[in-house]
């Protein structure tokens, strides 16, 4: 990077490391509708009341599908914040049929647990609210040994609150301004024009990040040729994204005024590189590195979760984005200038 992003507060970054409060939602099929009418007014309550907590979510589905809240903030926020959180489920769930004794549910107990309440797999009632013990995992935030060194936590939560909150303005405005594999796009376009990478360099991070995925798949040959298929028939997408790309590139946006997510990202991934040249000896750690790389799928897969996109909807998006950089030239002289609104996919995905 061209320029070091600023550093989060040394207060916010020692209570991003660990929420006031932990909570798992469940509600199996209905995660967006919890997100709109529970967590949506929870969140303007906080702001309104306890403007310094952060908020953050994710979708899980090991012991049936649920949301996964944390609400990062000063100890005094915390009683308060559960009563409100309580309030609001219990008034929501109330006003929605009981769940149908039985009835199938979404489960994947091959997930590992993300908190203590998580370990025993055990299917958890339908339509209920347990309070759980935020357990800070480092494999689930980026490559070891890196994911544990200090920082790296505070980092990666600030992401997520980033990514959270591009969902809460999504579902605060009227219904179908832009799909999930749309804002998936622009949150991706923000991370990587905050990192001021070439675009060599972009397309090689988004390759490691769709590699990886497959990679975790029963069946990886199966996954890339479906991938290639969909994405061949998608080039109306592919074309528009060469031409934002090319703009993109041509058009960099000064720090003082990139997004909150480009910023989060950056300072991320920039602590992790100084933090990674400290801890070797040899040639300086290039942007290309697997562990930048790694750490930044990780942000961007997670991102994914917190809108909602399914694993083939987030791979096809990678696909057609790295795709587009292929014929993308590095520009040598850049304007400082806003960067340019950020292509929609040509099908809602």
């Amino acid at each position: 990077m061209s320029q070091s992003p600023p550093r989060l507060p040394p207060d916010e970054a020692t209570f991003l490391e660990q929420p006031s409060l932990s909570a798992s939602i469940y509600c199996d099929g209905r995660v967006d509708e919890v997100i709109q009418t529970v967590m949506l007014p929870f969140r303007q309550w906080a702001q309104t009341h306890h403007p310094r907590t952060r908020l953050w979510l994710m979708r899980y589905l090991r012991g049936g599908e649920h949301l996964k809240v944390r609400l990062h903030g000063p100890p005094h926020s915390l009683a308060e914040a559960r009563r409100e959180l309580a309030a609001r489920v219990a008034e929501t769930f109330a006003s929605w049929s009981p769940p149908v004794p039985d009835e199938r549910r979404r489960q994947n107990n091959q997930a590992p647990p993300l908190d203590p309440e998580d370990e025993d797999g055990v299917l958890k009632p339908d339509l209920t609210l347990h309070w759980t013990r935020y357990q800070h995992r480092p494999e689930q935030q980026g490559p070891l040994p890196l994911a544990a060194t200090p920082g790296f936590a505070s980092g990666y939560v600030a992401c997520m609150v980033a990514a959270t909150r591009t969902l809460f303005d999504h579902v605060a405005r009227p219904s179908g301004t832009a799909s999930r594999g749309t804002l998936l796009i622009r949150l991706i376009a923000e991370a990587l024009t905050g990192l001021e990478w070439s675009p060599q360099e972009e397309r090689a991070a988004l390759l490691f990040h769709r590699d990886w995925l497959v990679s975790g798949t029963p069946h990886p040959a199966q996954v890339q040729e479906a991938l290639a298929q969909r994405c061949q028939a998608d080039e109306a997408t592919l074309r528009r994204l060469e031409a934002f790309n090319t703009d993109r590139h041509a058009n960099r946006a000064a720090p003082r005024e990139l997004p909150l997510f480009a910023w989060a990202v950056a300072a991320h991934l920039d602590m992790a590189r100084c933090t990674a040249l400290a801890s070797r000896r040899g040639p300086p750690v290039l942007s290309g590195d697997r562990e930048l790389f790694a750490t930044l799928a990780r942000v961007q897969h997670n991102a994914a979760n917190v809108l909602g996109l399914s694993l083939g909807n987030e791979l096809h998006v990678i696909q057609l984005f790295a795709e587009s950089l292929a014929s993308v030239n590095d520009s040598t002289t850049r304007t400082r200038s806003a960067p340019p609104s950020a292509p929609t996919t040509e099908t809602p995905i």
